[in-house]
């Protein structure tokens, strides 16, 4: 315990710095989905204004089952979201999709699940 006495204001010091990048780098792969999405305006997906935290909720039509999807994208790309019954939501089609990842890693997750869902429309 004297080692993790010693070591706690050096932990403490990090804090704002990395909540700061985390905060950064969720707000960019944010909008680098929203471009994302934006670039085909007859697009079925519709970005949900997060709430907070560091998931997103993208929407998508109904008659795309969340289960099938989700499984889909694990099962081909390794890629692994939520569906958005995880949240309670009065409505089907949608999953989350964690803005943790690195950027560039991110952007082309993102668009491979964008890729599936047009071609599941």
């Amino acid at each position: 315990s004297d080692i993790l006495a010693a070591k706690l204001p050096g932990f403490l010091e990090k804090i704002p710095r990395q909540l700061e990048e985390t905060r950064g780098r969720c707000a960019a792969n944010l909008s680098g989905l929203q471009g994302l999405v934006g670039e085909d305006p007859a697009s079925p997906l519709t970005v949900m204004t997060p709430q907070g935290g560091w998931n997103v909720l993208l929407r998508f039509p109904s008659h795309i089952d969340e289960d099938e999807l989700v499984e889909k994208l694990l099962k081909d790309f390794g890629i692994y979201c939520q569906p958005g019954y995880f949240f309670d939501l009065p409505f089907a089609g949608t999953i989350s999709l964690s803005l943790l990842l690195e950027e560039d890693l991110f952007r082309e997750n993102a668009a491979k699940v964008l890729r599936t869902i047009t071609a599941l429309s």
